[in-house]
C-alpha cells in the first residue's frame, strides 16, 4: 500500500523523478543552492530557471530534460536535485 506523504515547503528532494513529476504537473519552485536563491517557474508554456534578483541570469527551457541538464555553480541540476533546499513549492 502507497502512503502519500504531503511535501512541505522546504522538504527536499528525495529524487531526480520527485523532480520532475512536479514540474510536470505544473510545480513552480524557490530554493537555496550554496547561499543564492534560485527559481524555477513556467512562464508562457516553458520552463525559466535563474538566480532571484538577477534578471540577466534567467534563461527559458523547452523541456524538463535540457532544465535537468543546465549547471548552477558548475554543476547539473539533475546532480544536485538533492541538495538544494527547496523554501517554496507550488502547483
Amino acid at each position: 500500500m502507497y502512503t502519500f506523504k504531503f511535501k512541505e515547503d522546504n522538504d527536499p528532494f528525495e529524487s531526480v523523478e520527485e523532480l520532475v513529476d512536479n514540474l510536470s504537473r505544473g510545480g513552480e519552485i524557490e530554493f537555496t543552492y550554496k547561499e543564492k536563491k534560485y527559481s524555477i517557474t513556467h512562464p508562457d508554456g516553458k520552463l525559466s530557471f535563474g538566480e532571484e534578483y538577477n534578471e540577466e541570469s534567467y534563461k527559458d527551457f523547452d523541456s524538463i530534460d535540457a532544465l535537468l541538464e543546465y549547471e548552477v555553480e558548475g554543476e547539473k541540476i539533475r546532480d544536485i536535485v538533492t541538495l538544494i533546499q527547496p523554501f517554496f513549492r507550488c502547483f
